[in-house]
């Protein structure tokens, strides 16, 4: 249970618990019910909820308003789709028939998924332990196909707090290093989402990805590529404007989780025919 402080004047503390299988908390009470109604949410810090408090996650909101339903939220700030498709497999025998897996998708996860060097000192700058091993993907130039690379860090060079002439060579050598993964990041997310799909259908689970807000042509393509391959989606791509925003910081707020709550709400009903309680109609 981590407690933080308020990003800006007269907000509330941030509180944030994880259950032991890393998970993060969507009740004030565990839900250990047997039914083989699950909902899982797998993606980066909107789908963790990072900037808000616990009750006002989406998945929280989520489990609020299906109370018979057994939700676990496995969102982590910071993942790219192939680490939310690392989670997915290593999570992949809670998955029961009629389960239901949510991928959270924006943008800039194609970027996180090949490890350009601006990522990596980004991860390595903002890291408490002062490294960060990413795993990252490529396609094989010869048939196309998936590379698994092993996981890189920054690499910090020796002197390099003595001197900016050192940093400056440091970088050279991460953008020499990391120089044309940028191409077909495009094509790595989508092999990685066919991915994610097959193993939840092997499961005999649902999958649908989640799209939050991000650029238009990257929305369109997306929405295209899931429609031709038979892969259900959510439309959250809600503008994030100042009153859906957490001051001081830049995430989603609670009132932005709700909108979102909502959407896949209206998708769950129908999709298991679940009728929601009157006194659990509302999301607060």
């Amino acid at each position: 249970h981590y407690v933080f402080p308020p990003y800006a004047p007269g907000n509330p503390e941030v509180k944030m618990t994880f259950n032991s299988d890393g998970s993060r908390s969507v009740s004030e009470r565990p839900n250990n019910s047997k039914t083989n109604e699950k909902t899982f949410f797998i993606g980066g810090s909107f789908i963790q909820g990072w900037a808000v408090s616990d009750n006002e996650t989406m998945a929280w909101k989520v489990q609020k308003l299906f109370p018979k339903t057994w939700v676990r939220n496995f969102g982590v700030g910071g993942y790219g789709t192939l680490q939310s498709y690392m989670t997915l497999r290593k999570i992949s025998k809670k998955i029961t028939p009629y389960s239901i897996v949510f991928y959270g998708l924006i943008e800039h996860h194609e970027d996180r998924d090949v490890a350009p060097e601006y990522w990596l000192e980004a991860l390595s700058r903002y890291s408490k332990r002062g490294h960060v091993a990413l795993p990252w993907a490529s396609l094989d130039p010869k048939t196309g196909e998936l590379v698994f690379q092993k996981p890189e860090s920054y690499t910090h060079a020796p002197l390099r707090e003595y001197s900016a002439a050192v940093t400056v060579i440091e970088k050279a050598a991460m953008l020499l290093k990391t120089a044309g993964r940028m191409r077909g990041k495009r094509e790595i997310l989508k092999k990685l989402i066919l991915r994610m799909n097959a193993l939840v259908k092997k499961r005999k689970g649902r999958f649908l990805v989640i799209l939050f807000a991000s650029p238009k042509e990257f929305l369109t393509d997306m929405s295209v590529f899931l429609k031709e391959n038979g892969i259900g989606m959510v439309n959250c791509a809600y503008k994030q404007t100042p009153a859906l925003t957490v001051s001081g910081e830049g995430h989603p707020n609670g009132a932005m989780n709700t909108l979102w709550a909502k959407d896949v709400a209206e998708v769950l009903t129908r999709m298991t025919k679940i009728k929601r309680p009157a006194e659990t109609e509302k999301v607060r």
